[in-house]
């Protein structure tokens, strides 16, 4: 179904860093400069210990911040009110918060909307919209990226995985920065969320036709007469 109004989201380029920690120091970084300027902040996470990690770097550097997650749900209402308001910080998971509105205030659309940093590398590029649509609601302004860490990064420990994971830490910047082109950073992660979802696709076919062969074995018919 086509958005009511035109999509001002802006995406911005990705990124790839050689470890967490890189990724980490540069997201405190980014979060700084954006709500110096006034903009809130929705930091993704792909863990609870993910979250915390990153809520414990961004109180080493004095970021005041929110932190939703499943630790604390029942505080959800009362983060997700505030996660819009000007120079707002909040580090969630990919589950906490999921299908509700960010209701960004005037100040806040005044200096570029709720700006969405994804720090989490997902299955399906569903769950990636999911995040980057908390951004630019209904017509706002908003923009949001994607960056990822090398090692969360890597599909599987196989042979040309470490090959891959060797060249890339070679070529990393001061910073754990990978200076690789951002079209050839989301090819390669979209590639590889399309072979999950086959996968998946895959698993789903054979457990429905187990579950047809296991009702043909506990089936039975019978005459009455």
């Amino acid at each position: 179904m086509p958005p009511r109004l035109p999509s001002q989201r802006l995406a911005w380029p990705s990124r790839l860093y050689a470890d967490e920690a890189a990724r980490r120091d540069a997201a405190v970084a980014q979060t700084r400069k954006l709500i110096a300027a006034g903009r809130p902040v929705l930091i993704g996470c792909d863990s609870v210990e993910a979250s915390q990690a990153m809520a414990q770097a961004l109180r080493q550097a004095g970021v005041v911040h929110e932190v939703l997650n499943a630790r604390f749900d029942a505080e959800e209402a009362r983060i997700v009110a505030r996660a819009g308001q000007r120079s707002q910080v909040t580090v969630t998971t990919n589950m906490a918060g999921r299908g509700t509105d960010i209701h960004v205030d005037a100040e806040a659309l005044a200096a570029g909307g709720l700006h969405v940093l994804s720090c989490q590398r997902n299955a399906s590029k569903r769950h990636d919209r999911q995040l980057l649509g908390r951004a630019a609601r209904q017509g706002e302004a908003g923009s949001g990226e994607i960056w990822l860490a090398l090692k969360s990064a890597e599909p599987g420990a196989s042979r040309m995985a470490g090959i891959w994971r060797s060249w890339c830490t070679g070529v990393a910047l001061s910073d754990g920065r990978i200076p690789l082109p951002s079209w050839l950073q989301t090819l390669w992660r979209r590639t590889s969320q399309d072979l999950t979802e086959v996968r998946q696709a895959r698993q789903r076919r054979q457990l429905f036709r187990n579950d047809l062969a296991l009702d043909d074995s506990l089936s039975f018919s019978g005459s009455t007469e």
